[in-house]
């Protein structure tokens, strides 16, 4: 609540992506060696700092990773991968990473988890960020961890989405602003 009301002080510092990806996925790695579900990265040394607060990140970070893991099948393997993108670039389109982003400028950092788990409905897919909303009980939680994710992100002045298709997987992404040090 204190976070849909704006009061959530955020400590902010120039962070490391990289650093706190590798944070939430050792606090996930137990579930992952459980579930048989190989995590990989693709995050480059070269990606610009970002200027957040790193506890809340890595929460972040967490809950995508956490769905991303419980709603993949065993042996399947999930992947987490960061690139610099230009602040003109918002939701669906928002570039992949390539070669031509050495080259523009960089305001911020795209991140996203992507899963070949069971994928979400279209008509489901912006109201899973609203609280308490779940598209299916099947593996319980309060529905408040994506909402977690879409206050955190905006609170840092970025945006958060996903793409997903039924029987194919989702990719969450998100941006943060780059430090200024960056």
């Amino acid at each position: 609540s204190r976070l849909e009301d704006g009061r959530l002080p955020l400590d902010l510092a120039a962070c490391d992506v990289g650093a706190l990806v590798e944070r939430a996925m050792e606090q996930l790695s137990s579930l992952a060696a459980e579930r048989n579900v190989l995590v990989q990265t693709d995050l480059p040394a070269s990606l610009p700092r970002i200027h957040a607060d790193a506890e809340l990140i890595v929460r972040v970070v967490q809950n995508l990773l956490g769905n991303a893991l419980k709603f993949s099948g065993r042996g399947s393997t999930v992947l987490v991968r960061a690139w610099p993108v230009d602040s003109e670039a918002r939701g669906t389109d928002m570039p992949e990473p390539n070669a031509a982003h050495a080259a523009m400028p960089v305001s911020q950092v795209c991140i996203a988890v992507s899963d070949r788990g069971i994928g979400i409905d279209a008509r489901h897919q912006e109201k899973i960020f609203a609280k308490f909303s779940q598209v299916s009980d099947r593996r319980g939680g309060s529905g408040l961890g994506l909402t977690f994710c879409k206050l955190v992100v905006e609170a840092h002045g970025g945006a958060i989405w996903v793409q997903s298709a039924i029987g194919e997987g989702s990719t969450f992404f998100f941006t943060l602003p780059v430090a200024a040090d960056a």
